[in-house]
């Protein structure tokens, strides 16, 4: 489950995560024992209320190129799309573009 709002989320680590991680894929300094001990604290507050829920399957996302820090900043590695003020497709996007 994501807890999001518009382009920032938390994610609650799986045993696949773990997995991952422990396979080689962390930086040498990260000790995952307390890492891990500490995401399995994250959870939702007791009668959280949410104002939708969305399932997703991820297998039907395309893999993505992104550029900058923002969800806006991104595109399917099969689309022809550069990074430009006139080439953004979301205001926000071609706004910040023009602000730099």
């Amino acid at each position: 489950m994501i807890e999001a709002e518009r382009a920032a989320g938390m994610i609650r680590s799986t045993e696949t995560t773990v997995a991952y991680l422990k396979g080689g894929r962390s930086p040498r300094a990260v000790a995952l024992g307390p890492t891990v001990a500490h995401w399995q604290t994250l959870r939702s507050d007791p009668g959280a209320k949410f104002d939708k829920e969305v399932t997703i399957d991820a297998r039907t996302i395309k893999p993505q190129v992104t550029w900058g820090t923002s969800p806006e900043g991104s595109s399917p590695v099969d689309e022809r799309r550069s990074p430009t003020p006139t080439g953004e497709r979301i205001p926000s996007a071609a706004r910040a573009w023009r602000e730099r």
